[in-house]
C-alpha cells in the first residue's frame, strides 16, 4: 500500500508543479511531453529517497532538473523557483501531518511510519495543501 502511496504521491507533486510552473514560465514542450518528462524525472527523487531518506533535498533536486528541462528559465531563477516550490511543499507537508496527527489522535508526529490509514490521508490532504499553497503563490506574483 505504501509504494501505491509513494506513487500517487510523486505523481501528483509533478503535476502540482507542473500547474505551478505553468502559470507562470512558458514551455519548452507541449503538455504531454512535459508532463511525460516530469513522470520520467519522478524517478529521481523516488529512487533518492530509497537510498538517503531526505525527501526535502530530493524534491529540491527533482524540481530544479524538470523544470530547467521543461520551461524557458534561466538556472538561477529555476533554483529559486525550486527553494520557493519546496518550501511550500515542505510546510504544508508539515502542518498537515501535525494537524492529523493531533485529529487521530496519535502520539506521534511520524505516525505515518507505522499506520497506514495515517499516511493515506496524510498524503491525501498534504497534496492537496501543497496544490492550494502553489495557487495562492501563483496568485501574489
Amino acid at each position: 500500500m505504501n509504494i501505491l502511496m509513494n506513487i500517487f504521491t510523486y505523481v501528483s507533486e509533478v503535476l502540482i508543479i507542473y500547474i505551478y510552473f505553468a502559470g507562470v514560465f512558458e514551455r519548452k514542450y507541449n503538455l504531454t511531453k512535459t508532463l511525460l518528462i516530469g513522470l520520467l524525472f519522478f524517478v529521481v527523487p523516488f529512487t533518492l529517497n530509497q537510498l538517503w531518506n531526505n525527501p526535502a533535498v530530493s524534491f529540491f533536486i527533482f524540481t530544479v532538473c524538470y523544470i530547467f528541462f521543461t520551461h524557458r528559465i534561466k538556472f538561477l531563477q529555476t533554483v529559486l523557483q525550486g527553494v520557493i516550490v519546496t518550501a511550500i511543499m515542505v510546510a504544508t507537508e508539515l502542518v498537515t501531518t501535525y494537524t492529523v496527527s493531533i485529529v487521530l489522535g496519535e502520539d506521534s508526529f511520524f505516525a505515518y511510519r507505522d499506520n497506514t490509514v495515517f499516511f493515506v490521508i496524510v498524503s491525501v490532504l498534504s497534496k492537496i495543501s501543497f496544490l492550494i499553497g502553489c495557487k495562492l503563490c501563483n496568485h501574489f506574483k
